[in-house]
């Protein structure tokens, strides 16, 4: 997943096609569940306020 938020042709593909060209196998539901912890990653430093 980590090339797909560098390349960006990847970036432009859904994440099940960009396993699919990995060779990685993954289910719809790992998939979401990568995309759910990348983005609560991002934000688990937020401020109050900036949730606004």
């Amino acid at each position: 997943m980590a090339r797909a938020t560098l390349d960006a042709a990847y970036g432009r593909m859904p994440y099940k096609q960009i396993a699919q060209l990995e060779g990685v196998m993954a289910g719809r539901k790992a998939l979401a569940k990568q995309v759910r912890m990348v983005w609560a990653t991002e934000h688990a430093d937020w401020k109050p306020e900036q949730w606004a």
